[in-house]
């Protein structure tokens, strides 16, 4: 006995299926690593191949980034960066995401004056090399606060619950 044919919405289903299983894994995969990175080194801000993304908490780089985007940097020999770069460093515990706008050099070792764009002074803190976590790349509008909601309980059950169990 023959098996019948596939109906062609089973088929475009399951095309449908394994093009977000494609497009999932590897996003999947770099967030696992940065989740272990996170963990493993505790001190380090955890990136993937090179690449750290950010969470953007204030609307000092408008009109260029605003508050919830998600930033994306690579990291980068501090020796390349130019006048005009935007980078993220290590203030603190946190880290911020401005533009270079002087570099000097003190006895072999630049230091950078950064400032938001959408500041008025530049920022009081000169960054040292060991500072720079990255050059921006780019940046996601919006995905930053879809991120911070993921880590919510409400957020946890609409972003892993839920499609787990319509799978």
């Amino acid at each position: 006995m023959q098996k019948p044919a596939p109906s062609q919405k089973s088929t475009i289903v399951g095309k449908i299926a394994l093009v977000v299983c494609v497009l999932l894994v590897p996003l999947i995969i770099a967030n696992v690593t940065i989740i272990v990175k996170s963990y493993v080194r505790p001190d380090e801000v955890p990136g993937f191949l090179g690449f750290k993304p950010f969470i953007v908490l204030s609307d000092s780089m408008l009109p260029v980034i605003s508050s919830g985007d998600l930033v994306v940097t690579k990291e980068v020999d501090p020796g390349q960066l130019v006048e005009g770069d935007v980078i993220a460093f290590r203030e603190g515990n946190s880290v911020v995401t401005h533009r270079i706008v002087r570099i000097a050099e003190e006895s072999g070792a630049r230091r950078f004056t950064t400032k938001g764009d959408n500041n008025n002074a530049n920022d009081p803190v000169l960054v040292r090399a060991e500072m720079v976590e990255g050059k921006y790349v780019l940046n996601i509008p919006g995905l930053g606060n879809a991120a911070l909601f993921m880590q919510t309980p409400a957020g946890a059950i609409v972003f892993i619950a839920l499609p787990l169990s319509l799978f």
